[in-house]
């Protein structure tokens, strides 16, 4: 249960039931531990993933006799002959949440629910907790269906919940349009694969630290950053250099003064660095030399807009030369500074970008700034 590939698996997976073939394959020698959290479902499966290439999916029917099934391919033609699978490892299995529930207090430290409660078909009330002097709080696992519509889904659900602490398998849909509709659901997030990556101790103690941190009321305002530089009079933005690093960190310099601020990052369930909304913001403005919030009618627009507010908040508060460290002109925002990103970050970010209009930069940069720079506004 503490193996990184379970929790990726039954991430992968989720309840609606898969062979029990595949459970095998993706759990690798993981798959006799595992199996005592699952649960067999009715029916057999009607597809499997092919053995020498998962990405391939093979169709199962049946054959004369009764406990041998055929995989065949629906290609045409045909990527591979048919196999032959049994029907025991054609059973369906899923997810058993109440000995998940049980699994998971024990290991992360809070009072096991029986039976759970659903609060949508992904998330489950599994259990409370209760930090000393505070209030109870309910604990909830959310475990995908493993259909297409399953974020809508989740994200309906979350906006239902009362506080408390939800735990999610990986740290797959810690996406900013999630946190943010968490934080004002005063919900506290957590991934169980990196929790369990910590000892026991360590575990059990973080979710009494997450427990006590979490209220009904709303978080306070966070306080002024303290600048890194000492802005004197008549400083301009247009002067001011800002690099970033990989792993999230900013210098910036003007003339002979340095300073130093961390906006932090942790490591995927890939490996690779996850940077928190507003240096992906920063860094994507910069690198492609402008940003756009996202229409009023799509999705992620909130989220988007209050995370450039609060970047423009952010580094204001850093380096407090007047005026804005944007300007904005036919719909788009430049960067005034001047800007450079370390190897290591340029090269990991490559992907997000997909163009990067010099030209438009620079006449952005030779216009003469205009009283609408200083503008709040966040969308065009």
């Amino acid at each position: 249960m503490r193996t990184p590939r379970f929790w990726q698996t039954l991430d992968r997976l989720g309840t609606f039931g898969s062979a029990l073939s595949q459970w095998r394959i993706e759990l690798d020698g993981g798959f006799a531990e595992a199996s005592q959290f699952l649960k067999t479902l009715p029916g057999l499966a009607t597809d499997i993933p092919d053995p020498d290439d998962p990405r391939l999916r093979l169709s199962v029917h049946p054959t004369d006799e009764d406990d041998v099934f055929s995989a065949e391919s629906d290609d045409f033609p045909a990527h591979r002959a048919p196999i032959e699978i049994s029907a025991a490892d054609l059973a369906r299995l899923a997810p058993d949440i109440e000995k998940l529930s049980d699994k998971l207090a024990e290991a992360l430290g809070f009072t096991p629910r029986q039976p759970c409660t659903a609060h949508c078909p992904n998330i489950w009330q599994v259990g409370i907790v209760q930090p000393r002097l505070k209030r109870t709080l309910p604990v909830y696992l959310y475990i995908p269906t493993g259909h297409f519509s399953d974020f809508d889904t989740f994200r309906a659900g979350l906006q239902r919940l009362a506080a408390g602490i939800l735990y999610l398998p990986t740290n797959r849909l810690f996406i900013p349009e999630i946190e943010s509709l968490a934080q004002t659901r005063d919900i506290a997030l957590e991934s169980i694969h990196d929790r369990l990556r910590q000892d026991s101790a360590g575990a059990t103690s973080a979710m009494t630290a997450i427990a006590a941190s979490t209220s009904t009321a709303r978080k306070p305002k966070a306080s002024k950053r303290a600048p890194i530089l000492p802005v004197e009079r008549g400083w301009k933005w247009e002067q001011l250099s800002i690099r970033l690093s990989l792993k999230g960190h900013l210098t910036a310099r003007y003339a002979k003064h340095v300073g130093h601020y961390d906006f932090g990052y942790r490591e995927g369930i890939d490996g690779k660095p996850k940077h928190p909304p507003q240096f992906t913001i920063l860094y994507r403005m910069c690198a492609q030399g402008w940003w756009k919030n996202p229409a009023t009618y799509e999705r992620g627009y909130q989220s988007a807009q209050r995370e450039f507010s609060r970047l423009r908040k952010t580094l204001t508060d850093l380096i407090a030369i007047a005026g804005s460290p944007f300007e904005k002109r036919d719909g788009l925002w430049a960067p005034r500074f001047q800007f450079e990103a370390d190897a290591d970050l340029a090269k990991a970010l490559a992907k997000m970008v997909q163009e990067k209009p010099i030209e438009r930069v620079t006449a952005l940069r030779k216009r003469r700034p205009s009283d609408d720079d200083a503008d709040d506004g966040e969308s065009e």
